[in-house]
């Protein structure tokens, strides 16, 4: 063992979290340097953020020469050399699920009715990372159990098969270090210094072993805490245990044993009426602590366990109100610009180009034209040529019609410029729209030739070069350069693919399309430069970190701790009976550590949660980890009923509705613009004075409230009640555009809503038509339609000289002859795309032909009757 004869630190450290172990760290790093102020360093914090915040809090201290890391990167330094001697490579995701995909098509068992689909993927795929925590004593007792889990052990050796020769994952990693440390042929170990794990949990199997190797075969420290929950602290006081074989017994830092309160110090309850007032109450808080004690914003966190609304809704309302973040980003690769760019191009790739669904990819996501035309790229000008051309989807369809629509638009242009029925700049304007409709045709054109994808079977690197091209083609890059390293990390995902041909598994467009969603799912960002505004994170991720004030936010029953979700391919009567531990027990232990070491994580902190939810428009229950807390500050045992009684202690505070918060927040300092403005109102109400003496009442638009309150509170009938009586007729009625009298359906428009008159009249802006909403021809444009064909025939007619006299019907050629006009328009109507579906249009045009028909008798009929010729 490396350990030198003057080291007087303790070796292993087991004591209560708080800030004083942030403080044990420093002194072990000063015991290390104390003869030389260079000798290296390793500290291993349980995550990235921990790490970079203790890197930080380093900079105050003015040690040098040390270094921090994670768990993996420490094995990844240890062992990787090792297994890259051996040929083999790290196993990504795109592989591991490749060989998941693999493994599953040699089932014969139960799941091979469903081996195909993708959640059996992703379910096996977990279960298959819980097997790998085991052993094979426990994987053949699983196998011996015969069904879906025996069905799980022997695919998961397969998948081992496939996967452990060639590829090594993270606890390959860890277990490879360990064997290089035990052996003593690790080289670059001595330059790791005294290594230092510190707050580690939720250590692998592998990374476990590999502390035991370092304590047994070189200068290890371990720094472990402890929350003073006895569940909670199991696997705490087990690896003090292993780790206690080679350190020697675990010391205290502090006296007063392991026992910890569950609350003590600076705290506070809060109870909010909906999520969203509980996070501005929690930011104006955020803002007074800033201001009253001087707090730094890096030394604030706010953190939460529910994803769903608050990872989201925290991150919004604090850039609303100009507040810095840092945290880990709850963004995926897919929800980027590139991400989105790239599944679109490959969701379009053989299919019939639906409009709607082009449209959006175009408007939603950063791509350029590769085709590089002459009026430029407009999504939105785009979406309404393609409109206004009809087109639904199809690739004849878009080629058809927008040559008809752009040919459509120069002629009528030409002919009614030279008629004077319009002016140079409209005829200028429709030519110019017709360029466009020529522009989007030459850009389809390219996108039909690029998603033409390698045939079926082709090599995975094929897909793989093919999808790269698309993407480089068509990707735009911001001028900031903000999407930089998602195209990168996208780009080095799609060069993953060229080593999944070692499976020989011959791949499809639909496998390849789904591979690479899949893939995208990857967690990618970071909301801010860690050390630079409030650390916004799960509990899970603020592991490590010690802030002066925490928020811990949506503390409600059924999702502060989760509901226990059950393992359907591993269920936890065959996992118990194969001797494996108790799964639902280590799930929960470790949800209350995370728990309890973000309660603990700072000396001021509160809890939160909102009385309603106002998506579901249901009442939201406390945790009862939030009753724990509440219990322990009044010193007796709190209900979720016994809340109100709460209302008189200074560390509890509760708003019952969003009036209330409101009229709170002059207590408080302001969120954000709007809450500054609302707290110098009620103040100034506060004070007595009436609000309409307030600057703010005489702006727009308070003033016009108060004058609307006025007028509508008087007992006269007035301009706002809608008598307009008072107003000279000239301006009530000449108020169109340019002065012009307005219609009754104008006025009823006005009177409606008044701004969407404003866009309709003074505007002079509509809504277009969606031609995929279209079902069957309108009846505008089949009145017009009949209307145009008729105009035809009678215009050949007299042209010919060959109309009919008094007493003579319409020939049969005539007939014919209205026949071919009709179907000429009809193919012009279609290539509109104003007919609708196709069944339904060859139901009108039978309609239509059989007006037609009827006109010409009832047309001979009328023609005697009244004694004159056609």
């Amino acid at each position: 063992m490396d350990q030198p004869a003057n080291a007087t630190y303790p070796r292993l450290i087991v004591d209560r979290l708080s800030s004083s172990l942030t403080q044990e760290l420093w002194r072990l790093v000063a015991e290390e340097q104390r003869n030389d102020v260079l000798a290296p360093v390793t500290v291993v914090a349980p995550t990235r953020y921990a790490s970079l915040s203790l890197r930080q809090e380093l900079g105050g201290v003015g040690f040098a020469n040390v270094r921090f890391m994670t768990a993996p990167v420490l094995s990844e330094l240890l062992g990787a050399a090792a297994l890259e001697q051996q040929g083999r490579k790290p196993l990504t995701s795109v592989l591991e699920n490749l060989a998941v995909r693999q493994a599953l098509a040699q089932t014969d068992g139960p799941l091979r009715d469903v081996s195909n689909h993708p959640s059996t993927q992703s379910s096996v795929r977990r279960a298959f990372r819980q097997l790998r925590d085991t052993d094979e004593t426990m994987r053949s007792a699983l196998a011996a159990r015969g069904g879906v889990v025996g069905e799980m052990a022997r695919l998961f050796d397969s998948f081992r098969g496939l996967t452990a020769g060639e590829w090594y994952d993270a606890e390959d990693l860890a277990e490879a270090a360990a064997e290089m440390v035990d052996a003593g042929a690790t080289p670059g170990l001595g330059d790791l210094g005294l290594i230092v794990f510190y707050l580690p949990h939720g250590l692998s199997p592998g990374e476990v072993g590999l502390m035991q190797s370092l304590a047994a075969h070189h200068r290890c420290a371990a720094i472990l805490g402890l929350t003073g929950d006895p569940l909670a602290d199991e696997t705490t006081h087990d690896l003090a245990a292993r780790l206690g074989r080679n350190t020697g017994p675990p010391v205290a830092a502090t006296t007063g044993g392991d026992h910890l309160p569950v609350l003590a110090g600076s705290s506070r309850l809060h109870v909010a009426p909906t999520a969203h007032d509980e996070l501005r109450w929690v930011i104006r808080q955020v803002m007074r602590e800033v201001e009253e004690n001087h707090t730094p914003l890096h030394r604030i966190a706010i953190l939460y366990r529910m994803d769903d609304p608050y990872a989201s809704l925290i991150r919004d309302e604090l850039r609303m109100a100009g507040i810095p973040m840092a945290g880990p980003g709850r963004e995926t690769l897919a929800d980027t610009g590139p991400g989105r760019t790239l599944i679109g191009l490959l969701d379009l790739c053989g299919g019939p180009f639906p409009r709607s669904e082009v449209m959006a990819w175009l408007s939603g996501c950063p791509v350029r034209n590769p085709a590089a035309t002459g009026t430029g790229f407009s999504p939105s000008q785009w979406d309404v040529v393609t409109r206004k051309a009809g087109i639904v989807g199809g690739l004849q369809q878009w080629r058809h019609r927008l040559d008809a629509h752009a040919h459509r638009l120069i002629t009528d242009a030409d002919r009614r410029e030279t008629d004077g029925e319009i002016s140079e700049s409209r005829a200028r304007g429709m030519r110019s729209e017709a360029a466009v409709a020529q522009d989007v045709r030459a850009f389809i054109d390219k996108l039909a030739d690029d998603l033409d994808p390698p045939d079926d079977g082709s090599s995975w690197k094929a897909f793989a070069d093919w999808a790269k091209g698309l993407f480089d083609r068509y990707r735009a890059t911001d001028e900031d350069g903000s999407d930089g390293d998602a195209q990168e990390s996208i780009q080095r995902l799609l060069d993953e693919f060229a080593a999944a041909d070692y499976f020989k598994d011959g791949s499809t467009l639909t496998d390849f399309r789904r591979m690479v969603a899949e893939s995208l799912q990857t967690p990618f960002g970071h909301l801010g430069p860690t050390g630079q505004g409030v650390f916004v994170s799960s509990f899970a991720g603020a592991a490590g970190m010690s802030f002066d004030a925490v928020w811990l936010v949506g503390m409600i029953e059924g999702a502060v701790p989760p509901a226990p979700r059950r393992d359907p391919l591993l269920t936890a009567p065959d996992w118990a009976a194969a001797g494996g531990q108790d799964r639902m027990r280590i799930r929960i232990a470790r949800e209350r550590y995370e728990y309890l070491a973000a309660v603990w994580s700072a000396p001021r902190r509160t809890l939160s949660f909102p009385a309603a939810d106002a998506a579901s428009q249901r009442q939201a229950y406390p945790s009862r980890w939030f009753l724990e807390q509440a219990s322990a500050l009044a010193g007796v045992p709190i209900r979720s009923g016994d809340l109100a009684q709460l209302r008189d202690h200074d560390w509890f505070t509760v708003d019952d509705s969003s009036e209330r918060a409101l009229a709170n927040a002059h207590a408080s300092s302001a969120a954000d613009e709007r809450d500054y403005r609302l707290q110098r109102l009620l103040e100034w109400r506060h004070d007595g004075r009436n609000l309409r003496d307030h600057p703010y009442a005489r702006k727009d638009p308070l003033e016009r409230a108060f004058r609307l309150a006025r007028r509508r509170s008087q007992r006269q009938l007035t301009e706002f009640d809608g008598n307009l009586s008072g107003i000279e007729a000239g301006h009530r009625f000449n108020i169109g555009p340019g002065g012009s009298p307005i219609s009754p359906t104008a006025l009823e428009s006005w009177a409606t809503c008044p701004y969407r008159y404003f866009l309709a009249y003074a505007l002079s802006l509509g809504s277009l038509d969606t031609p995929e909403e279209t079902f069957s021809i309108s009846a505008l444009d089949r009145g017009t339609l009949i209307h145009s064909i008729l105009g035809r025939f009678m215009a050949e007619s007299v042209s010919r000289g060959n109309l009919p006299q008094p007493d003579e019907a319409w020939r049969e050629n005539d007939r014919q002859r209205l026949m071919r006009i009709a179907d000429r328009s009809f193919r012009s109507a279609e290539a509109r795309g104003v007919t609708g579906k196709r069944l339904l249009w060859e139901m009108a045009k039978t309609d239509i032909l059989a007006d037609l028909d009827a006109f010409l008798e009832f047309d001979a009929e009328l023609r005697a009757e009244i004694d004159t010729a056609g």
